[in-house]
Order: structure tokens, then C-alpha cells, then sequence
């Protein structure tokens, strides 16, 4: 809030807000609302390297702009871009914040994503998809958003490419989808040098690896993969420990329009509480598309 000038006319409280944005990716639209904003790119030196680095400013802004901008960072737990969220989830992996989830499901990045894979016929749970993102880069999710944005394709062909993408980045996530819920496309459809990959990948021991592995034994692959495919039969499958379910369960609900915290209580036999505790809401407002986990009340 320091309004005293330091060069070009440019306050204190300009440059701080440059250095949110910059390096700390504050949404600065949501923040503002529909102001039209004045944006000027500079070059600043990088204190460890010798190379500059861009830097934003926002000329234009008034006194009651920056009060809402203090509102909006005392308010928000997560005033982030998406591009923030997701780097705040990723650096924050394998437990990250359900509220930080939640903030992450309503950018219209993730929303294509979900958009996809439900119109395409698979539904996988929140969770797993977002971990999936985050085992990537950005910009297969920045490019596939913009790709969907021009020219949408919601087919199981553009799903598994996609999930190609994160197969070649190394995601466990995404061998773990080929394999449990799109095993027969996996098996008859992949080259052996992804098959392979899918054995590398694959986290755990379990009756769907076992059941994939079967099935690329009666496969006419090559002797490497069959190889691999037997040495997975000769492990033994352990009896605990099996990784959370990626496909979405009965214990969770899709809001819809007109939904309320009380009507879904009554819907799925649970109570406002449980609702309430289980996803860490601290009000009854709901929005279409929030995925709400299912608990039973408590006794």
C-alpha cells in the first residue's frame, strides 16, 4: 500500500504488485474483476545470473483498486493463476491440500481435461487426474487446452493421446489408467516400446497388472515384452497395500444446478457435518462440477 514514487512514476506498491504477479502468479483478472488492465513488460536483472528476466507493471490503478486487492489476498486461501495452482500442487505432492484441489478444479484448463474424459466415456476420479497433470509440464495442459478451445475433440482417440503425453513424461498415473481402465486398448494398441514403459511405470503389484500382463502373453508381441510380461506373472501379489482406486467410486458426487449441501445429505444418506467435514468446506456454497467425497455420518 506504499504510495511513495520510485522511478518512471511507478509507487513501492506498483513494483510489490508486479512482483506478485511475476513470481508468485497472482491472479490479478480475478482479483480486479472485468477491469481492463494496462500491462507494460520490463527487463530486470536476475540476481543470481547474469542473464534479465521479465517483469510486469500495471500502470492505471487507483487507490480503491489496491484496496481490493488487499481484500481479495486477506479473503482467498488460494488467489493464484492456474499456472500457480498447479505449481503449488505439484511442489506439494503426494498430499497436497483438498482445498488446493478444489481451487485447481474450477480453472478452465482443468475443466477441458474433465471435460474429455467424461464425454469420452471414462470417469476417473479427481485425484488421480490432477496427479496425473502434475507429473507432467504445464504446457501439455496449456497446449491441450488451447487446442480444445479451437477446434474440441471429446473422443477416447484425443483422451488417450493426451494421456500419451504423460506416458512420455513418466507418469505413474497414466500407466496406471492404460493398464486399469483402458487394458484392452493398451494391449492390442501400443507399441512394445510403450508397453515396456507401462511395466516400468506401473507403482504396484496387483490383480489389474496381473490380468494386463496375461493378456499381452497371448499377444503376438516380441520376445522383450513377453519377457517382462512373464517375469510380472512370477511376482507374488501382496495382500494389502493396493493403491487408492483411479476410477471414480460410488463415495462421490458430481454437484449439479440447484444443489444444495442439505438435498445431497438427504440424496446420498449422509448429513450436512459430514459433508462439510470430509471436504474441508468452510460454507454451504456449492458450484456445478465441485466432486464432493462421500463419509457416513458419524455415530
Amino acid at each position: 500500500t506504499d504510495d511513495e514514487l520510485v522511478e518512471e512514476g511507478y509507487a513501492k506498491r506498483d513494483l510489490a504488485l508486479g512482483a506478485l504477479v511475476t513470481f508468485y502468479h497472482l491472479h490479478l483478472e480475478r482479483a480486479l474483476g472485468n477491469l481492463s488492465l494496462q500491462k507494460r513488460r520490463i527487463l530486470i536483472a536476475h540476481p543470481q545470473r547474469e542473464e534479465k528476466i521479465p517483469f510486469d507493471l500495471f500502470p492505471g490503478l487507483e487507490e480503491c483498486h489496491y484496496q481490493a486487492l488487499l481484500h481479495f489476498l486477506q479473503t482467498e486461501k488460494w488467489p493464484f493463476t492456474p499456472f500457480g495452482l498447479f505449481q503449488l500442487i505439484k511442489r506439494s505432492q503426494p498430499f497436497p491440500d483438498p482445498t488446493l484441489i478444489e481451487a485447481f478444479s474450477h480453472s478452465a484448463e482443468l475443466q477441458s481435461l474433465i471435460t474429455l474424459f467424461k464425454e469420452s466415456g471414462m470417469q476417473i476420479a479427481l485425484g488421480p487426474l490432477v496427479q496425473m497433470i502434475t507429473q507432467g509440464d504445464w504446457e501439455i495442459l496449456q497446449n491441450f487446452y488451447s487446442q480444445q478451445r479451437l477446434l474440441p475433440d471429446l473422443t477416447p482417440q484425443r483422451r488417450r493421446t493426451l494421456i500419451l503425453e504423460y506416458l512420455k513424461e513418466r507418469s505413474p498415473l497414466a500407466a496406471r489408467i492404460f493398464i486399469e481402465a483402458d487394458a484392452d486398448f493398451s494391449s492390442k494398441r501400443l507399441s512394445d516400446e510403450q508397453i515396456l514403459l507401462l511395466f516400468d511405470l506401473y507403482p504396484a503389484q496387483t490383480s489389474f497388472l496381473e490380468a494386463f500382463a496375461k493378456q499381452i502373453l497371448i499377444s503376438p508381441r516380441s520376445d522383450s515384452v513377453w519377457k517382462r510380461a512373464s517375469s510380472t506373472l512370477g511376482k507374488a501379489l501382496p495382500s494389502s497395500e493396493q493403491p487408492e482406486e483411479i476410477l471414480k467410486a460410488d463415495d462421490t458426487y458430481t454437484v449439479q444446478e440447484g444443489d444444495s449441501l442439505w438435498k445431497i445429505a438427504r440424496k446420498c444418506r449422509t448429513t450436512v457435518d459430514a459433508l462439510k467435514e470430509s471436504n474441508h468446506l468452510e460454507s454451504d456454497r456449492l458450484r456445478p462440477n465441485m466432486i464432493l467425497k462421500l463419509t457416513p455420518p458419524r455415530s
